[in-house]
């Protein structure tokens, strides 16, 4: 009977340690990689491999699906700012905008981005390709309009 009390303490004590800062669940939609495990510790998303290395830290308030934007990019959101990761767990768009746009709406390799309340966009390479600076940005696909939001010090817009 000792034994079995023993026993007992040990599975429940290894199961405590093992829950306490994180948790796996499965990945029943394919949203990322079968080989990826989604885990949780302190209220962050990340993942591990199949070998228990982390592939992703888990410093994310929220991780979209792989491909829902680009291919191969999942958005994600840390501080409250989005951004976009790779299939290799590398940031590949900062978490620094406070909206991100589907590409392709307004040209096809751009998304529309918005930090601080104003546009601009980044391009499927990662990069800005027109700096956040517009108050508005219309969208007529072949003649994009932009309304640059004016310095008090400047006399013209661009």
């Amino acid at each position: 009977m000792k034994n079995y009390r023993i026993f007992f303490v040990l599975i429940l004590f290894s199961t405590i340690l093992s829950a306490q800062d994180v948790e796996k669940s499965d990945n029943p939609n394919n949203s990322y990689p079968k080989e990826w495990k989604l885990i949780i510790k302190n209220g962050y998303y990340g993942f591990i491999g199949l070998d228990g290395k982390e592939i992703v830290k888990p410093k994310y308030s929220r991780i979209d699906s792989f491909g829902e934007y680009q291919s191969g990019w999942a958005k994600v959101m840390k501080n409250g700012y989005y951004g976009f990761i790779d299939l290799n767990g590398i940031e590949v768009i900062k978490p620094e905008f406070d909206l991100i746009e589907p590409f392709g709406i307004y040209e096809t390799d751009w998304a529309l981005v918005m930090k601080d309340g104003l546009f601009g966009f980044i391009s499927i390479d990662g990069k800005i390709v027109v700096k956040p600076k517009y108050e508005y940005i219309e969208n007529l696909k072949s003649d994009l309009k932009l309304t640059k939001k004016l310095d008090p010090e400047e006399t013209t817009a661009e």
